[in-house]
């Protein structure tokens, strides 16, 4: 009797430690896969695809003269012709700013002005009267054209639009919407006609 009785408590105690070690291990398999009453998978995040991104298209002017943005004016062009009062575009090299009329303008970096930026006809210009003063009145046009914000865009070529009127007592460029930064654009000094058939390979 008591070998029978020791045999059944065997039989017992193997069975808990059976059911002990299965349920033990549905919930190590439940932790593992479910957080907060949802199923948790982890997938590896794919790269973005970037194929269907694409740039800004270069804004080149074709020739020079008519005030479009096909064919700019010139700074001298406007300088020349003391033209005012016109809502044109106009191509230049940012060359520098004038914060003051009691200080001299400033040609060499660091600059810290973003309100407005000096186009000359020149890259080397460091001649204020040879220069048109940029009006950079929207907070777009500042973060994109000012030499504060971009100094690495100081000597560039720009193309903007704005009104011809007279700005920091010099002819200027006012109410500026639009602007365009042209790194690797040079104003050539040949006739619009000869540009014209010589740029087209170029660009």
């Amino acid at each position: 009797m008591n070998e029978a009785r020791m045999a059944a408590r065997s039989t017992i105690a193997a069975s808990l430690l059976i059911l002990g070690a299965l349920t033990s291990c549905e919930k190590i398999e439940l932790a593992n896969t479910k957080e907060g009453g949802k199923e948790k998978t982890e997938t590896e995040t794919p790269a973005p695809d970037r194929s269907e991104e694409t740039t800004e298209t270069m804004i080149c002017p074709l020739r020079l003269g008519e005030g479009t943005k096909e064919a700019p004016y010139t700074v001298s062009q406007i300088l020349e012709a003391c033209l005012v009062d016109d809502t044109v575009y106009v191509v230049g090299y940012a060359v520098g700013e004038w914060s003051s009329s009691s200080q001299p303008a400033q040609f060499d970096p660091p600059f810290t002005a973003t309100s407005h930026v000096l186009l000359a006809a020149e890259k080397d210009c460091k001649n204020r009267a040879r220069c048109l003063a940029v009006e950079l009145k929207s907070a777009p046009m500042q973060r994109m054209l000012s030499l504060a914000n971009h100094p690495e865009q100081h000597r560039s070529c720009y193309l903007v639009r704005g009104y011809l009127n007279i700005y920091k007592d010099l002819i200027g460029v006012r109410d500026v919407r639009e602007g365009y930064c042209l790194p690797h654009f040079d104003i050539p000094y040949s006739e619009p006609t000869v540009w014209e058939e010589t740029e087209k390979d170029y660009w």
